[in-house]
């Protein structure tokens, strides 16, 4: 593909259109441009928490959840198992493991009873400083953290009610072992737990 760039030949008919910021959607200049690459284009990239005014609330805004494959669809059309990556039999197609409870094989394949992965998708990244930045009025907080699947069974489109004793305190013990070790995180506040 080739392309042409000349800004000399660029006549008021033809001069490009404003950048904007997303967070913001208004034009930006020169100087609020070169402002965003000194500060690291991670800043502009990485999920942030945002203070809502409106009512006294932290907002956490992540692109990456965006990217998430069928994230638009309807709850009833479900994975095929063949390419679910949370199928025992799919480890490649996730992250490696964080943890894993297994009776047989090793790590980062079958044999699993119980399988925690780091999300492909995060709402919050564990890394980097909790940094603070204001915008005018606007409050926000670099988005670090961690967001983290726990398969709680090779059958995973089962419910924890159906799932035996045994299994259920393997559940129970994961998720403990899971918030001990992010609440041990100095930059993470607040751990939550809950299920899709």
């Amino acid at each position: 593909m080739k392309t042409k760039s000349s800004s000399s030949r660029l006549g008021p008919e033809r001069v490009p259109p404003p950048i904007t910021l997303s967070h913001t959607n208004q034009a930006c200049g020169p100087r609020t441009i070169l402002n965003i690459i000194k500060s690291g284009y991670r800043r502009w990239t990485m999920p942030e928490i945002r203070k809502d005014y409106a009512t006294p609330t932290w907002v956490v805004f992540s692109a990456a959840r965006s990217q998430r494959p069928g994230a638009f669809r309807n709850p009833k059309d479900a994975t095929p198992k063949e390419s679910c990556p949370f199928c025992e039999g799919h480890e490649a197609m996730t992250p490696p493991e964080i943890l894993a409870y297994r009776d047989r094989g090793g790590p980062n394949g079958p044999g699993w009873s119980i399988r925690c992965v780091p999300n492909k998708f995060p709402a919050l990244e564990r890394v980097g400083e909790v940094r603070e930045h204001r915008d005018g009025p606007f409050l926000s907080v670099d988005g670090v953290g961690a967001h983290e699947i726990i398969v709680e069974s090779p059958d995973h489109d089962g419910h924890l009610a159906t799932l035996d004793d045994r299994q259920v305190e393997r559940v129970l013990r994961a998720y403990r072992e899971r918030y001990h070790d992010l609440a041990a995180d100095r930059r993470i506040k607040y751990v939550q737990i809950f299920k899709n």
